[in-house]
């Protein structure tokens, strides 16, 4: 738009004038001596400001007789517009709900230099309801993923429904329950079986998981990709004669093959999950707590009608439990006789483990020991070359008691592993441990193995009552053994898995009294009894040992096996209550006796004997525990599947062949779904829900939703009033609560939901919320104000009234009485016949009415309001008025008056133009609201006084500032809108009709430019127009709101062609920037000053870049007005403090851009990077 100029008929102001007169004094009154303080001098500077102010009103006279003409037009000033803002009321802790009446009364303090409160009232009535927005979660089914945004919003973040970043796939899990099988303990090998009534038609990746008390753990190995590899850590061959299942048995680590037989479910098989040293706890799962197995889906599940999920017909579990004893062997240094020929005391050399072998073929020996030191009996040595496997291995025959083993020939030129197999254990070396030769000469090498055995320890042990510390060496049976004394140990972990096979390893170790054995003495016999508590009694426990004729009798390193008895019951030991393993003293003791003979007399004679006794208790230096447990297969005690969010208990289905069930279900929504859960159920009312959506610039509405609510039955549409464009644009979303609103647990938690879901599937978009606010409405800018008498009529033409409170919003309600006394019981009918042109069953109406007992003294019906005494007689009637912005097209008849928001002027019509108000007619302006400015946009939460009564609620606040608020339009402002107005009478054709509208709509727009033929996206299109505005901000780049954006664009499409309005071919949004920066060099006048001249120069620039207020006339910068180097080097040079610019430069992407920079046609300059820097004169 271009401001026409302005002719100025004379610039000379009051001392100017004075001037000319005196100067010309000289030569009209000569014999005037002008003195500065005289009479004449007086009257002459009175004679120049009457002067002054005629040429002043002379000047006036064309804008006054435009502004007369523009009156007689029918134009007015734009009234001020009334800021708005999101409220929300929150409820106090004892309320259950509620409801707040329009027109509600809410304020926020006075602004800066103002005493007078700001005031809002509510546009509408809303239900408030007691329930908080707890959950909130987005579902995209087609892509079966969702987003939990619960945390981000009560913890106050952006949420953002659908991004992709966070999207999450929907849980698909089936869970196991059984409380043996799946107590997982140690190595357990555990299978579950599937057998299927349909199979999947592609595999689906499936993990496996445990709870061990404090996470889900996965399994060693249960991905498809291991099937069909086998890995061994076993040092030897299948030469051995062990295999890798007897290994296994052992304790040797391997994978298992063929981890998942069903190929993901899609053929009826097993899985066989594995783990090593588990230690499972338990868990609650859907209420239900015990031992957990989970299998979920590793992978999406979208809808495709060409894969069909797999369903179950039965479930079983089986585990194999491997807490079998493993062994380790330490190998020593090597030993050698100190000659060649191998007679001599042996001696321990000092040679390193890998030190060189000799080459000389010797034999090996050495003795075979326990952790103790005591030698073990009935073990085999092993040697194996481990650069050649092929190469045959050495082995020696079984230890005897002395412990000792003989390899001969042994091939010393070659480094050797040790291993050891005893009572079925495979002991091996590490692989660091080697046989060294210590010399060439040597003939003979001795290697000494020590054996070391780790298992479970007892969880409990006890010498009759003492407590025993098995982590060293101990007397199981106590120091002195005697009948009766028993050994009691307990371990939950394999005694309590019923025919678990249990290995006890006994490593004997030396006490004091195992040396005083000698020559001649007699062991002293005893028996032990093994026994356990089956809940009635002791009872025996059958065992054997690894040696043959062995008593077992915890006097040697032995391997003891027994099976872990079914009826095995918990009992009381020592005050702990498990189940206990007795080892039982029967008879006799432990130890030797001896007879001793002697004379009575040097001279001989008969021989007297003595026996002693000295006892040996049997003292061990190690005690472990492994088991092995094979169990099942048992159907789960408890089968649950969680699809969709929701748990479903499949016990039965899953244990009794012929009922199946799918343990995999894609979810039941169809199209993508945003959930808002609350914790309370909502009153039956109308909710506002304020979705503060971050608005990216021109963002079309999103897809269509539909808003649903659960009725315990189904998702049931609701009614909503959706102002946000389909969450796009900041709004509020006013939903109708219905009474059959019921408690679902959709995503686990029982929760009243409302949904909005896409009406038709396709991309949901990805927008920002900066907040969701519950039990929102809208609240304006204003103050109403009721029954104001107006003034009574004269029966004048054209009289004119005056209201005291301006501005006056839109929506007052002006009445005048037009009956009144005896006269209007009886023609109050003939005046309703009048109103409602001939139609008598309004006066029945009418009557009935009046016929009601009521305290209101007064009945309404459409425009006649009728005031009726206590004998129901009609005394008054009143006639609603219908305002018109001008009266040129009103008719003699009609009941119509103008009025001038911004000044109050009410002027009613002349018997020609608009009907004369009857003389003696009381006018009464029945509610009428003030305010608008922009002193309304107060900033976020400043809105927080509650001034009306309102049950339950106890807060108010706003979380978005204020928008919209205007002053209103200034006189000076119509002198250049007006000719605009006058020339496109009501109708947009040309762009600068569009432009004047656009101004006419609301006075916060400050700039505007139309481009016809302009998209959306900015492509050049037929049938389109963009509509630019700039609005009356302070911010450094201001952007449009939503609201004013509409507020024009509905103004513009009343008044446009029908073709672009029909279609909404009308475009309103911001415009775009372009940063203008300075590089300027400046000299103070005052070097002392330069810091205070550099922050007032970047005030300058930065107020005279301002896109609103800046610009060379202060007046803003138009749309595509370029930037000149002269424009702002006169402004420098008007800065306070500045000598003059050494050197000066617009900058544009930091890019000099010389004497001027363009602007593009839908851009406005905003202020860039300022550089300054400030240089002293070179005077």
């Amino acid at each position: 738009m271009n401001t026409p100029p302005r002719v100025e008929l004379d610039g000379r102001d009051a001392p100017a004038l004075l001037a000319q007169l005196l100067a010309r004094r000289a030569g009209y009154t000569p014999e005037w001596l002008a003195a500065d303080r005289g009479a004449g001098t007086g009257l002459a500077a009175i004679a120049a400001r009457y002067l002054e102010a005629l040429t002043q009103r002379l000047g006036q006279v064309p804008d006054k007789l435009k502004l007369g003409f523009l009156d007689v037009a029918g134009l007015s000033l734009v009234p001020a517009q009334e800021a708005r803002a999101p409220v929300v009321f929150r409820l106090s802790d004892q309320a259950t709900g509620g409801s707040a009446p329009a027109r509600t009364p809410v304020g926020a303090p006075p602004p800066a230099g103002s005493s007078e409160q700001v005031l809002f009232e509510t546009e509408r009535a809303v239900g408030v309801t007691a329930g908080r927005l707890v959950e909130l979660v987005s579902l995209w089914p087609g892509r079966d993923q969702y987003v939990d945004h619960g945390a981000a919003y009560l913890a106050g973040q952006p949420v953002e429904p659908f991004a992709a970043r966070l999207l999450r796939p929907t849980p698909h899990e089936l869970y196991l329950s059984h409380p043996v099988l799946l107590a997982l303990s140690g190595r357990v090998k555990l299978s579950v079986e599937f057998e299927l009534q349909h199979d999947a038609t592609t595999p689906l990746d499936i993990v496996w998981e445990y709870w061990d008390g404090a996470t889900w753990r996965g399994f060693i190995d249960t991905s498809t990709e291991c099937r069909g590899s086998a890995t061994s850590d076993v040092a030897g061959d299948e030469e051995d004669g062990e295999d890798d299942e007897d290994l296994d048995d052992q304790g040797v680590d391997t994978v298992v093959t063929d981890v998942d037989s069903t190929n993901g479910l899609t053929q009826s098989g097993s899985f066989q999950l594995v783990t090593d040293c588990a230690s499972a706890g338990k868990t609650t799962v859907n209420g239900i707590e015990g031992y957990w197995l989970r299998a979920r889906l590793d992978e999406s599940l979208p809808p495709d009608p060409g894969q069909s999920l797999p369903e179950v017909d039965t479930i079983r579990l089986s585990s194999t439990v491997n807490g079998a004893l493993r062994g380790r062997i330490a190998v020593g240094q090597p030993v050698a006789p100190q000659t060649q020929t191998g007679q001599g005391t042996p001696g321990i050399l000092a040679i390193a483990a890998e030190s060189p072998v000799p080459s000389a073929p010797n034999s090996l020996g050495g003795i075979v020991r326990n952790d103790a030191g005591q030698p073990v009996e009935g073990a085999v040595v092993r040697l194996t070359d481990p650069a050649d496997p092929t190469r045959a291995a050495y082995t020696s025959q079984p230890t005897g008691k002395t412990g000792a083993y003989l390899i001969a020939n042994v091939n010393f030129t070659r480094d050797y592993l040790f291993s050891v197999a005893f009572a079925g254990i495979v002991f091996t070396a590490p692989q660091a441990s080697r046989h060294a030769h210590p010399a060439p000469s040597a003939t003979r090498s001795v290697v000494d193995l020590t054996l070391s055995v780790t298992g479970l320890a007892p969880d409990k042990a006890f010498a009759d009552g003492a407590a025993l510390d098995v982590s060293k060496p101990f007397y199981p049976l106590g120091q002195q053994p005697q009948p009766g004394s028993a050994f009691y140990f307990t371990s939950e972990e394999a005694f309590g898995k019923p025919l678990a096979k249990v290995r006890l390893f006994v490593g004997r170790s030396l006490s004091p009294q195992d040396q005083g054995a000698i020559a001649g003495s007699a062991a002293l016999a005893h028996q032990l009894d093994w026994e356990y508590w089956n809940g009635r009694l002791w009872a025996p426990l059958p065992v054997s040992s690894s040696l043959a004729g062995s008593q077992r009798d915890l006097d040697r390193t032995e391997v003891i096996d027994f099976t872990v008895p079914i009826d095995m019951a918990p009992v009381s030991v020592n005050q702990q209550e498990a189940r206990w393993v007795r080892v039982r003293l029967q008879s006799g003791s432990y130890g030797f006796s001896r007879t001793v003979g002697f004379n009575a007399d040097a001279a001989g004679g008969a021989v007297n004997t003595f026996t002693y006794v000295v006892a040996q208790p049997p003292v061990l230096g190690a005690f472990s525990i492994g088991y092995t447990w094979q169990y099942g297969p048992f159907h789960a005690e408890r089968v649950l599947a969680r699809n969709d969010f929701r748990f479903v208990d499949r016990t039965a289905e899953a244990m009794w062949p012929g009922t199946t069930f799918a343990p995999f279900e894609r979810v039941g929504d169809l199209t993508p779904a945003l959930y808002l859960g609350f914790d309370k159920a909502p009153p039956v009312d109308q909710l506002g829900l304020f979705v503060d959506v971050v608005e990216a610039p021109d963002t079309p509405a999103g897809p269509a939703l539909v808003w649903e609510y659960w009725n315990g039955d189904a998702w049931t549409r609701t009614p909503a009033d959706d102002e946000t464009g389909a969450l796009r644009r900041p709004g509020i979303v006013n939903v109708l609560a219905q009474a059959d609103d019921a408690e679902l647990a959709r995503f686990g938690t029982p929760r009243h939901w409302l949904r909005a879901r896409l009406k038709e599937d396709g991309p949901p978009g990805e927008p920002v919320f900066a907040g969701l606010h519950v039990n929102a409405v809208w609240a304006s800018e204003r103050h109403t104000l009721h029954d104001l008498p107006l003034g009574t009529s004269n029966g004048t033409p054209d009289q004119v009234f005056l209201l005291t409170q301006t501005p006056v919003l839109a929506g007052e309600r002006l009445e005048v009485r037009e009956l009144g006394g005896a006269r209007a019981n009886v023609e109050w009918r003939i005046l309703a016949m009048e109103l409602w042109q001939g139609d008598s069953a309004v006066l029945g109406r009418l009557e009935r009415l009046l016929a009601v007992e009521s305290t209101e003294p007064s009945v309404s019906l459409g425009p006649l309001r009728l005031t009726r005494n206590r004998h129901k007689q009609v005394t008054e009637a009143w006639v609603l008025w219908e305002r018109r912005e001008q009266l040129f097209f009103s008719s003699p008849t009609d009941r119509h008056y103008a009025l001038d928001g911004a000044s109050g002027r009410v002027r009613f019509g002349d018997g020609v133009s608009g009907r004369v108000p009857p003389a003696g007619a009381a006018i009464l302006v029945r509610r009428m609201s003030v305010g608008g400015g922009s002193r309304g946009n107060v900033p976020a939460r400043a809105i927080a006084q509650l001034l009306g009564v309102v049950p339950g609620i106890e807060a108010v606040f706003n979380p978005r500032a204020a928008e919209g608020g205007a002053d209103g339009e200034a006189p000076s402002a119509v002198l250049d809108r007006g000719p605009r107005t006058v020339r496109h009478r009501g109708r947009a054709l040309t762009p600068s009709d569009y432009e004047t509208l656009a101004v006419e709509a609301s006075p916060a727009v400050k700039m505007v430019r139309a481009i016809a033929g302009r998209s959306p996206g900015g492509r050049t299109l037929p049938g389109w127009v963009t509509v630019l505005i700039v609005p009356g901000s302070l911010d450094a780049r201001p952007q449009p709101s939503f609201g004013l954006r509409e507020q024009v664009r509905r103004h513009i499409e009343a008044r446009a062609p029908a073709d672009l309005a029909a279609l909404h071919r009308i475009h309103v949004t911001g415009p775009t920037y372009l940063p203008v920066g300075v590089s300027a060099r400046i000299v103070p006048l005052d070097p002392s000053q330069a810091g205070v001249v550099e922050r007032a120069v970047r005030e300058t620039l930065e107020r005279f870049l301002h896109p609103v207020v800046g610009g060379p006339g202060g007046t803003g910068w138009a749309l595509g007005r370029d930037v000149y180097v002269s424009d702002v080097a006169a402004e420098l040079e008007r800065t306070p403090g500045v000598d003059h610019i050494e050197a000066l430069d617009l900058v544009l992407d930091g890019v000099p851009q010389g004497e001027s920079v363009r602007v593009p046609d839908d851009a406005v300059v905003a202020a860039g990077t300022l550089v300054l820097r400030l240089d002293e004169s070179e005077a």
